[in-house]
């Protein structure tokens, strides 16, 4: 097995070796020799010599195929996609034995979604925030969008949930292997939803998508054909001066720790959950060199033994559900976020050897190590630019109670983990000592992690997300 980096320009000129780096979108293939022959020729790829072209050997990891990164400018991206796709169609043998083509930054469904919003006229308001933010956003403004006259009868909001999902959903089922991308799995999660540096007061809800950095590096959503649109942002008045700039946004986890414990545990009783794990954790932040922008997660347990890493994480469906009637200074009623994500997850010591050498150069210092990255309040110097954000948390992991399970009982409760961390978030490592400039304790965060259904069942899938959606509105109310 060879990697393969490729680095596209505009106009699309490709050279194996050593990837461009940018901080602009990228897509990762995971593809069989003889399509990358294919390829090579069609692109006009030269091979250079390994010890010239800096490229490293990937190893063994039991996933079939060569690694084919990709960075670049958004169209010559797309024209390398479409050529996968032109190729895997005119090579069928390829197809059948096991050539994949996972889904690129551009083409996952990101999406915000207004509760009680009465169509997609409606207005969104634009109101300043001074609540907690990322580090990166410390210098910047930042805003909540809140729908201006929400109808809590209209089911427009609802019906967009699930009208997008089944649309990604076909996405995902032509192009998830489990063996390519890890387990996958959706996840239920609560906080604020923010963006930075927005000019305006007002928009309309069609348009508020557009708004966001994050959203202009792919086509549009997928539809029912199963193919991308493409749109362009439709700007008017006062908005159309704002149509050469984008917002940045994030979501920050709920972190109340005024939350009421004894209505969210009564919530859990009659429910049927009880406590089935409990545990203490350590979750750092690593910054991957070779993955701009991306994160990868550490976990330690209490003696900093390593418990896994979380890696290669790909969000396929990723829909923020921002709430009615948010009061401006506790910002509750809390946010939603929907997510169906992927990940490969390596847990044991064999692992460990495979991930020292799968990114050689990035984890094998880490790996070696890890029981001695951090400090009582800090982080090792030398790991410093590495590991900006770790998480203390006390995790509670509630199931349901073996005599609430099977039967003509909720089906949809019975493979749920619900997952309570109190903790603590250690943020801005500093010099000269490593030491966490901020320090946040007493932080709650609660998610729900339902079992996925058959993904080819569609309608099983489509009553899951009603059900999705129905479960994150009962959870929601009692975090208030």
């Amino acid at each position: 097995m060879g990697a393969w980096l490729l680095a596209p320009l505009d106009p699309p000129l490709f050279t194996a070796g050593k990837a461009i780096a940018h901080n602009i979108p990228g897509l990762s293939l995971i593809v069989l020799d003889k399509l990358v022959k294919q390829l090579s020729k069609s692109l006009q790829i030269g091979e250079q010599p390994k010890e010239s072209s800096g490229a490293q050997a990937a190893p063994e990891t039991g996933r079939k195929g060569f690694m084919l990164e990709a960075r670049g400018g958004s169209r010559p991206l797309e024209q390398l996609s479409h050529l996968v796709d032109h190729e895997a169609e005119a090579n069928p043998p390829l197809v059948a034995a096991g050539m994949t083509h996972p889904a690129t930054n551009y083409r996952v469904s990101r999406m915000t979604i207004f509760n009680n919003c009465r169509s997609s006229s409606s207005r969104i308001m634009i109101e300043n925030y001074y609540g907690p933010c990322q580090p990166m956003h410390d210098e910047c403004t930042r805003h909540l969008p809140r729908v201006l006259d929400p109808n809590p009868e209209s089911t427009f909001s609802y019906n967009k949930f699930i009208k997008r999902s089944l649309q990604q959903l076909r996405l995902i089922n032509a192009e998830y292997n489990e063996d390519v991308h890890g387990e996958m799995q959706a996840v239920i999660s609560y906080g604020t939803l923010y963006i930075t540096e927005c000019k305006l007061r007002e928009i309309q809800e069609s348009d508020f998508d557009d708004l966001l950095a994050i959203n202009q590096c792919r086509p549009g959503p997928v539809y029912s054909q199963g193919q991308a649109r493409v749109e362009r942002p439709r700007w008017t008045g006062q908005e159309r001066n704002f149509a050469s700039r984008y917002c940045g946004t994030s979501f920050i986890p709920t972190g109340n720790p005024y939350i009421d414990r004894s209505r969210l545990q009564a919530f859990l009783r009659n429910k049927g959950f009880e406590v089935a794990e409990e545990q203490i954790e350590y979750r750092l932040t690593l910054e991957n060199w070779r993955t701009p922008g991306r994160s990868d997660i550490l976990a330690l347990d209490e003696n900093f033994n390593m418990m896994y890493v979380n890696k290669l994480d790909s969000d396929w469906l990723c829909f923020n559900i921002v709430s009615a009637g948010k009061d401006s200074t506790t910002y509750v009623p809390y946010d939603c976020r929907f997510k169906i994500q992927s990940s490969i997850v390596f847990t044991d010591q064999k692992s460990e050897a495979d991930l020292s050498a799968y990114d050689t150069g990035v984890f094998s210092d880490i790996i070696a190590n890890h029981r001695d990255i951090l400090l009582r309040h800090g982080v090792r110097k030398k790991f410093m630019s590495r590991v900006p954000f770790v998480r203390k948390k006390h995790v509670e992991v509630y199931r349901l109670a073996a005599n609430q399970r099977g039967g003509n009982r909720n089906v949809f409760l019975d493979g749920m983990d619900i997952r309570i961390n109190y903790g603590t978030e250690y943020t801005r490592p500093s010099l000269p000592t490593g030491a966490f400039q901020m320090i946040e304790p007493n932080r709650v965060e609660i998610t729900a992690v339902p079992q996925l259904p058959d993904l080819h069942d569609e309608d099983t899938m489509r009553a899951f997300f009603a059900e999705c959606w129905q479960f994150a509105e009962e959870l929601g109310s009692v975090l208030e």
